[in-house]
């Protein structure tokens, strides 16, 4: 018994000093082996940011390449305006009227100030031509705020499409550069230029809200200009007969609009951002080197309160799909797929409602329809549930009298008639509404013509095609609703 109580003990003993040593060598901190290895010593071509005492260490640099070359200004103290941001900015030295990508311009001054050596190309070479330094693509002119002016030669692409072969002027090495940052010297000035167009859409609750008219001319729509106008109405004044907050087209004919199709092509009005700038207009007379002077299609916004109101002219589209743009008062043109332009070749028929017309049938107070055999007079008395129908002595049943008038609210435009086309016969059918507050009634024809299509018009005015099927259900549903048989809506 006492020999097992000595096991224990020295067992014990033992761990503890075991536990002693663990603790102890958790205490003593391991070697550092990454602290201890040498860091890798990055040379530079270029540094011009040591004891740097804020702000760009530079004071310009000025590029000269193939595009015509750009220079950069750099710490120039703009205009300062209250609430504004008026610490000094980099510029775009000859194009200040424009707006610059600040972004941009920055990087050229950062890549500038300091050039990391990534590798020596050659020493003393005899041909410079090898490494593209015998015409190098861009002359690189760092002037700093300390010190001498350096000019950097930029040449080819190193195999290893990395890099690219640098050397200083008057200097006998070939180094690698990265070749990201020394690709920013083979770019011209518009490069630096803001490729917006206009300005982005405000976000209302309904899409059509964002413009107070929008007006589209241009060749492509043959002197036919296209208006749109939004209307803010009291929904009381039914005689306008539009609802509040709308669109409608007042030219080349006031019609109500298909909201669907026209806010799509409205849309595409906002946040138009091009793909790159094409050229500078210099004088109204570089407008015909972009197909600009005699516009194919235009585009005048005015803003909602008369905010952001632009203008827009846009070239035809070119062999390989593009176009170019204008905004009246900056003198950019801008190139992007005429495929987004959603209003390029809108016209007026492609956004019009094609309902000819939709009287509310509480505010109808009589309703004519006239084949070449007879006509047929319906008056409308009472509202809703109460409505009351009588054709001549006879009550007609209100529910089946209302699926006919479904029927007759949907005659609609199919397609433009072509102007040489008139009406050379008595119509088929005549539609006449007149309304309970007085207004001018609206009177619907339609005539025969050779193909299943009927020529049709609203008041008199233009003519359009309508499907005969049409005509054809109206005056056979007639014949119905006065014997009192049941039928059932067109569509």
């Amino acid at each position: 018994m006492i020999k097992k109580l000595i096991f224990i003990a020295v067992m014990i003993l033992a761990l503890g000093a075991l536990v002693l040593i663990l603790f102890i060598l958790n205490k003593v901190p391991a070697a550092d082996t990454a602290a201890q290895a040498p860091a890798a010593e990055r040379k530079y071509i270029v540094d011009f940011e040591s004891g740097g005492e804020g702000g760009s260490p530079l004071v310009s640099v000025r590029v000269e390449n193939s595009g015509g070359g750009y220079t950069v200004l750099a710490n120039v103290q703009g205009p300062i305006v209250p609430g504004e941001d008026s610490a000094p900015k980099p510029v775009l030295l000859g194009w200040e009227e424009f707006s610059a990508d600040t972004y941009l311009l920055n990087r050229v001054l950062n890549v500038s100030s300091r050039i990391e050596e990534r590798g020596v190309a050659a020493e003393m070479p005899e041909n410079l031509g090898a490494f593209g330094l015998d015409t190098p693509g861009a002359a690189v002119h760092i002037r700093p705020v300390r010190g001498e002016e350096v000019t950097i030669l930029v040449g080819n692409p190193a195999p290893d499409r990395i890099n690219r072969y640098v050397m200083k002027q008057g200097g006998t090495v070939v180094y690698l550069a990265y070749g990201s940052g020394m690709d920013l010297f083979d770019k011209s000035p518009l490069d630096f230029l803001d490729k917006t167009i206009s300005p982005a859409a405000v976000q209302n609750e309904y899409q059509e809200n964002l413009f107070a008219e929008v007006v589209l001319g241009g060749s492509v729509r043959q002197g036919e200009e296209l208006s749109v106008r939004r209307f803010k109405v009291d929904p009381s004044e039914s005689k306008m007969r539009i609802l509040p907050n709308t669109l409608r087209m007042l030219k080349p004919i006031q019609a109500n609009l298909n909201m669907d199709k026209a806010s799509k092509a409205f849309a595409g009005l906002f946040g138009l951002s091009a793909a790159r700038i094409a050229g500078r207009i210099e004088n109204p007379d570089d407008l015909a080197d972009w197909g600009l002077d005699k516009p194919y299609s235009t585009a005048a916004v005015t803003g909602i309160e008369g905010e952001g109101n632009f203008s827009l002219r846009v070239s035809a589209p070119t062999a390989e799909g593009n176009v170019y743009i204008q905004r009246e008062g900056l003198n950019l043109v801008f190139e992007m797929p005429a495929s987004s332009i959603t209003w390029l070749t809108t016209t007026w028929f492609d956004i019009m409602d094609r309902i000819m017309v939709l009287p509310f049938i509480d505010h109808v107070a009589e309703v004519d329809v006239i084949s070449r055999e007879k006509t047929v007079n319906f008056r409308l008395s009472g509202e809703g549930d109460n409505l009351k129908v009588m054709a001549g002595e006879t009550e007609v049943d209100e529910s089946n009298f209302r699926k006919y008038y479904q029927t007759l609210l949907l005659a609609m435009y199919d397609e433009l008639s072509p102007e040489q086309e008139k009406p050379k016969t008595k119509p088929v059918l005549e539609i006449v509404y007149r309304y309970r507050d007085g207004r001018p009634g609206d009177r619907v024809t339609f005539w025969e013509t050779n193909s299943r299509r009927c020529l049709s018009c609203l008041n008199g005015g233009r003519l359009y095609y309508t499907m005969s099927v049409y005509v054809d259900s109206v005056l056979a549903d007639l014949e119905r609703v006065l014997k009192g048989e049941k039928i059932v809506s067109y569509i």
